[in-house]
Parts: C-alpha cells; structure tokens; sequence
C-alpha cells in the first residue's frame, strides 16, 4: 500500500496538539503489571477518546482487567511533554467490556484537567453513509514502532504521524479506509477539518487488517448518545 504517513514536527499546535499519547498499566493477577500504549483524540474539555482495547485486558482465568493507571501526554517532542494528566474515571462499551465484540471497541476517558480547554478538542459527529463514503480523513498519533530496526531491537518511539486517506467501504458500525496505520495509533479519532477550522471527529481507530483493510467504529446513533451520556454525566460531577 502506499505509504502517506507523514510526520508531525509542530505537535505543540492545532490541530495536532489534540492528540495524545496515552500509557497504561494493568496489574494481572499472577502475571503482575504490564504497559501497553495507544492514542486518544480530545473529544471535550475534560474527555478523549480511544479504543477500549487500551483499556481492557483480560486475566489469566478470563476475567476482565481494568487499567491501575491512564495518562495522556500532549505535544511530545524528543524527551519532553507539553502537557500531560492522569485518568479520574473512564468507560468503555458495555457489550466490549463483556464480550470484546470489535464493533463496540470504543471508550472515554475521564481527566483531572481540562486539557480541551488549553489545546483544543475534536467534535464528536455522526455522519450518514453518503456522507462518509469517500469522504477523505486523518488519523494522528503515536506509533509505537515504525521501521524494521525498531521492531528488530524491540525500541518505542514517540514520534507524531499522520495519516490521510478516504473511506473506502463502511456498514452500521465499521469504517475501512486506505490511511496508512501502525501499531500504536489503535484509539485515534477518525477525523477531517471543516471548512471553519474545527477537527470533526466521526470514529474512532480501532485495526489494521491485511485482509480488510485499515479499519475502526463508525459514530452510528446509539454510539453517539452512549457517548454524550458520559460525557454529560462527568461534566456534572466536574461542576457539582
């Protein structure tokens, strides 16, 4: 496929400074803690978005396991963070968490700070197929890995890149598009600029499949309100 990733070097603006990085730990039973690493797109003030698989593991009896910690970093670049902050809640689809059915992979997290505020954030849309199909996205994060030496001596990076493309194919709840991925951005929101500036945000990066292309959940109606309720619901208890 041809490579359209392109790297970041002004992380520190909009509309990149939207995307974050996001460290997670998981204390498993009997396996003790582990880390893995995603990518989250501010979708509120206090809120991002990104793929429940980040936040969700599973122990060694089948057992879900819930992170011990969150955090998201903002504007990396070498060694140093722009901003960061650490997960107050977060919540994943009810029927993921329970089955990790693919087309519910999708959460929010909960911050102690309003990072939307000072960097911005996406709006959260839902869009009609006609709408979506061929329409021409992004996806901005993180890779963990990029190049055969990095895979070869087992080294992260922290480089920004981002991707574009359109949207291919779609049904009721799945998005397959031609961008370019790797392993690390699972958790980016699918997103494009209007017209007036703003990042619209109507998915969410979940897979790359060699098979079926690059792929993540589409906003569909129920999604978009599962959403707003817990958006709303953090919104009450950060103003109460």
């Amino acid at each position: 496929m041809f490579d359209k990733r392109v790297r970041v070097n002004n992380t520190r603006e909009y509309p990149w400074q939207i995307h974050g990085l996001v460290a997670v730990s998981f204390d498993i039973p009997g396996e003790g803690r582990i880390y893995s690493r995603g990518t989250g797109t501010l979708i509120s003030p206090n809120c991002f978005l990104t793929a429940a698989h980040c936040l969700h593991e599973r122990g060694l009896t089948g057992e879900s396991i819930y992170p011990s910690s969150i955090r998201f970093y903002s504007g990396i670049q070498g060694s140093e963070v722009l901003i960061e902050a650490s997960s107050k809640d977060f919540s994943i689809h009810p029927s993921y968490a329970q089955e990790e059915d693919h087309i519910f992979d999708f959460g929010v997290v909960n911050l102690d700070k309003p990072l939307g505020d000072i960097l911005g954030y996406a709006e959260p849309k839902v869009l009609s197929s006609d709408e979506l199909k061929g329409r021409e996205i992004t996806i901005t994060g993180y890779p963990g890995q990029k190049s055969f030496f990095d895979h070869l001596f087992n080294r992260p990076t922290y480089d920004m890149y981002t991707m574009s493309g359109s949207i291919r194919e779609l049904d009721s709840y799945v998005l397959y598009y031609d961008a370019d991925t790797s392993s690390g951005q699972s958790g980016a929101g699918i997103c494009n600029m209007n017209e007036e500036g703003v990042v619209e945000c109507f998915g969410v990066h979940t897979r790359g499949s060699k098979l079926e292309g690059n792929g993540g959940i589409r906003f569909s109606q129920s999604n978009f309100r599962l959403i707003n309720e817990w958006l709303s619901k953090w919104e009450e208890l950060d103003n109460s």
